[in-house]
């Protein structure tokens, strides 16, 4: 998790040495009616079942904390897409950000930027799209304002931003958002053809509000 204040959160729950070990005593057991392979296979779902129950305990708290902030920004990501890439699959398989998500999602005090936005290629500083950044680049580079910034951290900036221009744009034409709590990528382009946007700075606000980037 990438927070808008550059703060990075680990959300991983790695298998245990334990789970480990047993994976590897149960390959070696292969008589499917043997009583000691059962055994180890019942061993096996509890240690699953601590990992679950860890993960479940680190969303809740997470959770229980960004509660507290008046506006939390955050995009809705295709997780199960991720868990399909070699690179990040065993990422997500052992993170509890699904769980985070399905939490966050239902909150009040949440807003969900559509999947389409642009988050982590556009320049809230200069309004330039940088099209051609590759998953691999881990900076982000504006090649018209010369902006230099962490890939991730600038995508959670770009989040709290991109919120407030739309909201701002709605605000102006006093137009009402197609739909409550949730940023679509139609209302993003409206917002920002033709014109060109500071960054929002976060120095007063930072403490009422939070955003953070599901990478």
């Amino acid at each position: 998790l990438t927070f808008s204040d550059g703060t990075k959160l680990n959300c991983q729950i790695e298998e245990s040495d334990r789970l480990k070990k047993l994976q590897t005593k149960l390959n070696r057991r292969q008589k499917t009616r043997s009583n000691n392979r059962n055994k180890t296979i019942n061993k096996i779902r509890r240690e699953y079942q601590k990992a679950t129950n860890k993960k479940h305990e680190f969303a809740n708290q997470l959770h229980h904390k960004l509660k507290l902030y008046d506006l939390i920004v955050i995009q809705d990501e295709q997780l199960s897409n991720w868990q399909k890439t070699y690179r990040n699959g065993k990422k997500i398989q052992h993170s509890c950000l699904g769980l985070i998500k399905s939490k966050l999602i239902s909150s009040p005090n949440v807003v969900v930027l559509d999947r389409f936005i642009p988050t982590t290629k556009f320049c809230s500083n200069c309004g330039k799209i940088e099209n051609g950044l590759k998953l691999s680049d881990r900076e982000f580079t504006c090649s018209e304002c010369g902006i230099i910034d962490d890939r991730d951290i600038h995508a959670a900036k770009n989040m709290l931003n991109i919120f407030h221009l739309v909201a701002n744009h709605l605000n102006e034409q006093k137009l009402l958002p197609s739909e409550r709590g949730k940023v679509k990528f139609a209302e993003f382009k409206t917002a920002i053809d033709g014109k060109v946007f500071p960054d929002v700075s976060q120095n007063d606000e930072a403490r009422r509000y939070q955003v953070f980037s599901l990478v």
